[in-house]
């Protein structure tokens, strides 16, 4: 098969990094326009090697760059963000990945308990063969790859108990409903262990969780993830990585993945 791909040239390289600066720059103020007026407003943006997803059949090869932002207003948040890969591995640079638009409702949130209902609308791009025709030598098919952007809606229901000042115990689901010809539909549940740790200045967390997805399609399965973060002082860095293994999937090809990422806060 025949399958043309769009090399990462240096001028696509150099607009990635452009935009990526004009969106912290934009965001960042923002941000300090919102702290002004008392409103609690919030973001980040990250760099990621490796496009780990929540759901292992929404992942990328590619490492992608990743930009959020999030408006506390008390029971309610607005989550809004975006993410685009580096074209490192398939050589197509800055092509959209996914974005989100939540809204959440919290009909509890306090110190050491937290629920919370919400819906989110996702636009996700993926790629697929359209088949052309014949090669020439007759032996093998002509492959178009076309970049699709389709549409979730994501019902979410969410709780957190904290067991002690420095760790908490949750459960979230998500119930996620596909529009159009290629996509899926099906739910997420996890149910996660959170910690973190203070060594002088530095503040390291970690939250290793068991997830299971079931969704139409061979897209199934029981895993195991960990994130890991390190952050120093005032410091708006953060250092982290998350790895996910299949513990038992009907994915094809699936395979343990991990990730390091470098995150920005404002």
């Amino acid at each position: 098969m025949q399958n043309k791909k769009r090399p990462l040239t240096f001028r696509t390289f150099i607009g990635l990094v452009i935009a990526s600066l004009i969106v912290m720059i934009g965001m960042s103020y923002f941000v300090k326009s919102c702290e002004a007026q008392d409103r609690n407003v919030s973001g980040n943006i990250t760099y990621m090697t490796k496009g780990i997803a929540p759901v292992p059949s929404f992942a990328i090869e590619d490492g992608a760059f990743y930009a959020s932002m999030l408006a506390d207003l008390g029971r309610f948040e607005i989550l809004m963000d975006m993410a685009v890969d580096d074209g490192r591995v398939d050589r197509r640079g800055g092509e959209f990945w996914f974005s989100d638009l939540w809204l959440r409702y919290y009909p509890v949130k306090n110190e050491t308990t937290k629920v919370r209902g919400a819906i989110n609308w996702s636009p996700f791009g993926q790629w697929y063969g359209l088949v052309l025709g014949l090669n020439n030598d007759t032996t093998s098919f002509v492959i178009k790859s076309i970049h699709e952007v389709t549409r979730y809606l994501i019902f979410e229901g969410y709780a957190e108990r904290s067991l002690s000042p420095k760790t908490s115990v949750s459960v979230q689901y998500w119930y996620n409903r596909g529009f159009g010809e290629r996509t899926i539909k099906g739910s997420f549940l996890m149910l996660a262990l959170s910690g973190n740790l203070a060594l002088g200045d530095f503040a390291f967390t970690a939250k290793p969780a068991l997830f299971g997805i079931s969704f139409t399609g061979e897209s199934d399965g029981l895993f195991l993830s960990e994130t890991a973060s390190l952050s120093y002082g005032k410091l708006p860095f953060v250092l982290s990585s998350q790895a996910v293994i299949p513990l038992s999937t009907n994915i094809p090809d699936i395979k343990t993945s991990w990730n390091v990422a470098l995150t920005y806060l404002f």
